[in-house]
């Protein structure tokens, strides 16, 4: 038999709560079948478990659980009965060579060594949608300080966790004072592995296994089984900090905790298991040193908790919890000085370490003044000389203490440093304030004083700080003295600094509800507020939220019935950085616009496309057949995709909506609604009864013989091309703004297709327009309105219009479009009552 490590098989018995996974490995002609177990503790409470999710999970349990097999002879062949996705094989490719790193190292093996799972890249993994989805928080309980402080910090937000534990066949006396002490529902594994392991096997070899990749497994597992939607973990920034290079690999004895493994893992499970269980650590802004410091808020703990890895023997744990001779024990009481005097300390550890000189070596590993960072659960050097020097007031007359301090050099900054938050994209959005002393919400304006509200009402404890431009500049270079951020959208996310969030994002993190999101270059603000309409007038519960309507943050303030819908309006900034993508979503028109605050067409264009980037296949993509790039974001979607409807047929004349853009708007409408259950004749009701959104095209009316038009909305060129195809008899347009760096080539050649002959021009566009044709039109330069419109009235003919459709922003003379819009109206009324 040729020498090979084979994936055997594995199962599920629901009635005894056994699960089953089975390895072959054949070595020097001898074969041995090995069989790990695990053990649950109840019956499974959620219904209708798709039995394809539930084979993947347990399918990615076998393939992890078996780095504890496959190490033993580290065989060539490696044979899996699996066909994987290209995803799921550069998972488990990854997981066995970084997750076996230490492993290979300090087995003088190389990194080659490690398997490279084969992939079918035909083959395309379709995530799962989880009916009944809940808040439920489950949150895994080692039995150290890290994953105590994570639970703590969730009840104080007002979640009520459970905690699981996977252990061996006897409980241990740690963990049932832990369940004690927490008063948390408890979902108790046991994990049996086989008896093999422990016994010698001729030519094997032994070392350090990714125990926290299973664990975030059976996590997912027991999340799916009893419904929980989040599997918390405590693992920290520090762990992300490796102890050597190796074959130009970091070797990392914490790297299925760190972030890296927490990000492929979370891929895999949205990209392959479902959207609906989301796996994270909690405690990933934070160095040990400050998760140590808010430990010791909890005192009730003090006495019940351990990092000793002897107290975690799968063989005969020692019930003593502090060994005080391995770096663990070493590095946390190294820490925990730095909160404690002697009398805490020696009543939590047994002992001052201080005192024993015999730990000289390991004090100096653990400092960096040693041969290389222990093997080990240790955080970074650095936090520990912070720790050690801030000992100093209570154990600096030790013995270890007065050979180390001429040794340690520690600057203010360096203590800040330890001390702040770390950036972070793992964790859910609505759990990003817990630890979070003090918050920074950035941007003052309307949307920031709702997130002002919110704050001041959900997290009373918190101290907040505003950084604006306008009232108060200076916070802005002031950043890393606060937790995390609350951005508002009109501040690019580029200037925040640190870990951070925004209203946006908590919205969709925390509503249940079904909620229409309507995004595009034009015509979303007219299509959230008809979509909303027709809905209100079919006796449709809706709320209009958004761009347009009340900051989406406020909303999370009042009392929400299940049964209403949300009416969204998304502009690129609010998607810039959103993380969710609503459960219908509509995409109007595309074209480049605020090219000053994305930086590039790209990364507009990237913003937009995030409305559909999270979409599942229970949702649906509303779509303009009319621009090709949407039509090929039909094609990739995940979700439902689908045009307007254009086969509704209603009277124009009785539409107050005018021009073929509109059209589109009103099909776009029609398309959504018709999804939501409303009837054809309720639609043509609420069409008719529309009433327009000023400054869209809105007649202003018709004096001295003049029709005047305000479109201020339109601030790129084709939504004034689109303006100028939707009337008649235009004889003057006032155009120019802010300068963008549009082209108006099609602009201009419309305007003389159409027989303009009069022409404003506001700075800064202005200048740029129709340089060489200037002859052949009559035009005024300005940046005054008045002038504009007594220019328009001075030549404009009897019984023909005046469009203000500027094709470039407001800023440049204006505070936004509506101030704009409504100077023109008042000077239009204003003139035009005189003679």
């Amino acid at each position: 038999m040729n020498d090979r490590f084979e994936f055997g098989t594995y199962s599920l018995d629901l009635e005894t709560l056994e699960c089953s996974f089975n390895y072959i490995s054949v070595h020097n002609g001898v074969k041995r079948t090995f069989v790990e177990k695990l053990i649950l503790p109840y019956k499974p409470s959620r219904l209708n478990i798709p039995q394809e999710l539930l084979d993947r999970v347990l399918k990615y349990l076998h393939l992890t659980i078996g780095v504890s097999y496959f190490k033993i002879f580290v065989q060539d062949t490696v044979v899996v009965p699996y066909v994987l996705s290209t995803e799921e094989a550069a998972f488990f490719t990854i997981l066995y060579k970084k997750g076996l790193g230490e492993f290979y190292y300090r087995n003088n093996l190389s990194l080659k060594k490690a398997p490279i799972f084969p992939s079918d890249e035909s083959i395309k993994r379709e995530p799962f949608t989880l009916e009944g989805s809940t808040d439920n928080i489950l949150v895994g309980l080692g039995g150290g300080k890290d994953s105590i402080v994570a639970l703590e910090l969730l009840k104080e937000q007002g979640f009520a966790p459970s905690v699981f534990i996977v252990g061996g066949e006897q409980e241990t006396a740690l963990h049932k004072s832990l369940v004690e002490k927490t008063k948390s529902p408890a979902y108790q594994v046991k994990r049996i592995l086989d008896q093999q392991l422990f016994s010698p096997i001729q030519d094997s070899y032994n070392g350090h296994v990714p125990v926290s990749a299973i664990y975030s497994l059976v996590g997912y597992l027991l999340a799916l089984l009893y419904h929980f939607s989040y599997v918390v973990v405590g693992n920290e920034h520090s762990s992300n900090f490796g102890n050597i290079l190796f074959e130009s690999t970091e070797i990392n004895h914490q790297w299925s905790k760190s972030i890296e493994y927490e990000h492929l893992f979370q891929d895999l499970c949205r990209s392959s298991l479902s959207p609906n269980i989301v796996y994270f650590s909690l405690l990933r802004p934070f160095y040990e040193i400050r998760i140590v410091e808010q430990f010791m808020r909890y005192p009730e703990y003090l006495h019940s908790f351990t990092s000793c890895n002897r107290a975690f023997r799968i063989k005969k744990p020692t019930e003593q919890l502090w060994c005080g001779e391995c770096p663990k024990c070493v590095f946390v009481f190294l820490l925990c000085s730095a909160f404690m005097n002697p009398e805490q300390i020696v009543s939590v550890f047994g002992q001052n370490l201080f005192e024993k000189e015999a730990l000289l070596p390991l004090f100096k590993d653990v400092l960096g003044n040693g041969t290389m960072k222990p093997f080990d659960c240790v955080g970074t050097f650095e936090e520990a000389k912070v720790a050690f020097v801030m000992a100093e007031k209570h154990f600096g007359d030790g013995k270890i203490y007065q050979y180390l301090k001429p040794t340690i050099e520690v600057s203010q900054a360096d203590k800040d440093v330890v001390f702040r938050t770390v950036m972070c994209d793992t964790i859910p959005h609505q759990f990003r304030f817990s630890g979070m002393k003090n918050v920074l919400i950035v941007g003052y304006g309307k949307e920031g004083r709702a997130i002002e509200a919110y704050l001041r009402q959900i997290y009373p404890q918190v101290k907040l700080e505003i950084a604006d431009e306008k009232t108060h500049p200076d916070n802005f270079s002031k950043q890393e003295l606060f937790d995390i951020a609350l951005r508002s959208p009109g501040v690019p996310k580029e200037k925040v600094k640190i870990p951070s969030t925004t209203g946006t994002n908590l919205f969709f993190a925390l509503t249940k509800n079904v909620v229409v999101g309507i995004t595009g270059t034009k015509g979303k603000s007219t299509v959230t507020t008809l979509i909303g309409h027709i809905l209100k007038t079919a006796g449709k519960n809706i709320k209009i939220l958004g761009n347009i309507g009340e900051p989406l943050i406020e909303e999370l303030l009042k009392q929400r019935s299940t049964d209403r819908i949300y009416v969204v309006e998304l502009s690129s900034y609010q998607l810039d950085d959103l993380d969710f993508s609503p459960h219908i979503a509509v995409v109007t028109s595309l074209y480049n616009d605020h090219l000053d605050y994305h930086g590039s067409s790209e990364r507009y264009v990237d913003a937009k496309k995030r409305i559909i980037k999270f979409q599942t296949n229970n949702d649906l993509f509303i779509y303009n057949n009319s621009f090709a790039e949407l039509k090929e974001w039909s094609r990739e979607t995940r979700a439902n995709s689908k045009p307007y409807d254009v086969d509704f047929q209603f009277d124009q004349n009785a539409v107050k909506l005018k021009g073929p853009h509109n059209i589109e708007n009103i099909q776009a409408a029609i398309t959504v609604c018709r999804v939501l259950g409303v009837s054809d004749e309720d639609i043509a009701s609420g069409l008719k009864s529309y009433v327009p959104l000023p400054h869209r095209l809105e007649n202003i009316g018709t004096l001295k013989g003049i029709t005047f038009y305000d479109d201020a909305i339109a601030v790129i060129p084709e939504a004034t091309i689109a303006a100028l195809q939707s009337l008649d008899k235009v004889d003057t347009l006032l155009l120019g703004g802010t300068d963008r760096g549009y082209d108006f080539t099609q602009l201009e050649k419309v305007v003389k297709e159409k027989g303009v002959r009069n022409l404003v021009l506001f700075p800064d566009t202005g200048k740029r327009m129709f340089e060489k044709d200037r002859e052949d039109f009559n035009i005024l330069e300005t940046d005054s309105m008045k002038e504009a419109v007594t220019f328009a009235y001075r030549q404009t003919k009897s019984g023909a219009t005046c469009l203000l459709s500027t094709a470039s922003p407001s800023y440049r003379l204006w505070k936004n479009f509506e101030e704009k819009g409504d100077e023109f109206k008042k000077w239009v009324e204003e003139l035009g009552r005189t003679s």
